[in-house]
Parts: structure tokens; sequence; C-alpha cells
């Protein structure tokens, strides 16, 4: 008995802590790295969040931006300005582009990933990996043919274009 009843409380502590394929939580803070830099070159969280029957909404952290000798102050990062996770699943970053990602998506299944640049995404695998020596599903997703973005169950955008 108390076997099962240990086994069911790690399920369930497992089952409390996972994402459930949210590609954002406004309750972490995300390092992320260029693909040849050694060391963190973004961190992203939200400043704010809200949420309503039909979709969360979080507001991310701006930036500062050199261009040209010129700083531009309050920019968005590479995750957009604002996520809002539907309350099907979708999840659409905008600001100043708008992008969509269909986190629960099958194998094959297809969908405008940027309308602005006629971008189409599709889901091409999913999987079981350990990530962060944790045993996690992950999907991959191909972007015009090109780029990767690797979603993680547990811990959201592993890698985006």
């Amino acid at each position: 008995m108390r076997t099962r009843l240990l086994i069911t409380l790690i399920i369930f502590s497992f089952i409390g802590y996972s994402q459930n394929w949210n590609v954002f939580n406004p309750n972490y803070r995300y390092n992320y790295k260029f693909d040849n830099s050694a060391v963190v070159t973004n961190v992203i969280f939200a400043q704010s969040s809200g949420a309503n029957a039909s979709q969360t909404v979080c507001i991310t952290n701006t930036i500062g931006v050199v261009n040209g000798g010129t700083l531009s102050l309050d920019q968005p990062q590479f995750l957009m300005r604002n996520i809002n996770s539907m309350s099907n699943g979708t999840v659409i970053l905008t600001d100043p582009s708008t992008i969509t990602i269909v986190p629960k998506s099958s194998v094959g299944q297809s969908w405008v990933f940027d309308q602005g640049n006629n971008f189409t995404a599709t889901c091409v695998s999913t999987s079981t990996q350990s990530i962060f020596n944790v045993m996690d599903s992950v999907r991959t997703i191909i972007v015009n043919n090109v780029d990767s973005i690797i979603l993680s169950k547990q811990f959201g955008i592993l890698q985006f274009p």
C-alpha cells in the first residue's frame, strides 16, 4: 500500500510541475544563447501577465539595441514582445511581427508560422529525450523547410530559429 501511495505521489508531483507544452511560463526566467556563443546571450522573462477564459497574455522584458552607434531602448527580443497562449493550445507571438506556434501539433501537421513572410511550419518528429537530466517529450518543428524549433513539454522552447 505504501509503495502504491509513493508511486502515486511521485506521478502527481511530476504532472503538477510539468508545463504541458506551454511555450512560455511567466514564472520562469529563460536563459538562451546564440549557436556559437559560450555564454548566455538572452534572458527572457515576463514583465507582466494576465489571463482570461480564452488566453493568457505575457509581456516579455525588452532590451536596448545598438545600431550604427545609436542605442534604441525598449526593443523586443527574439520571442517578440507579447506571448499569447490561447485556450486551444496555440501560441501567438506578436510585436513587432506575428509568429504562430502549435505546441501540440502532430507529426506532418503544417500551419502558417509567419504570415508576414509567408513562412510555413511543419511538425516533423516527436520523441522522448533527456533534457536537463529529465526524460521529456520533445517535438521538432521545421520552419520554411530550413530552420528548426525544438519544444520540450516541460521546459518550453529549447531551440528557436
